[in-house]
């Protein structure tokens, strides 16, 4: 059996909630994607709000993927 790594978390910022997934995904590699959710355990927008690609697929580059999200979502307008 083949285990999927992904890491996920749910952050706040501005007042909106974001779900953060990082993942292997077919179509481009490892990804860390933000989708914008109505809170926590609900169901997400299926559109992305953000993105990185070809990260390591590791704690610690999920860490650094919620921080530069966080980051990037305060300073926009």
């Amino acid at each position: 059996m083949i285990q999927e790594i992904f890491f996920r978390d749910f952050v706040r910022v501005k007042g909106t909630w974001y779900m953060l997934d990082m993942r292997f995904t077919p179509d481009a590699g490892n990804e860390c994607m933000a989708f914008q959710c109505a809170r926590p355990g609900e169901p997400c927008n299926g559109n992305d709000v953000w993105s990185q690609r070809g990260m390591p697929l590791t704690e610690r580059a999920f860490k650094a993927c919620r921080k530069e999200f966080i980051a990037y979502m305060q300073n926009r307008a």
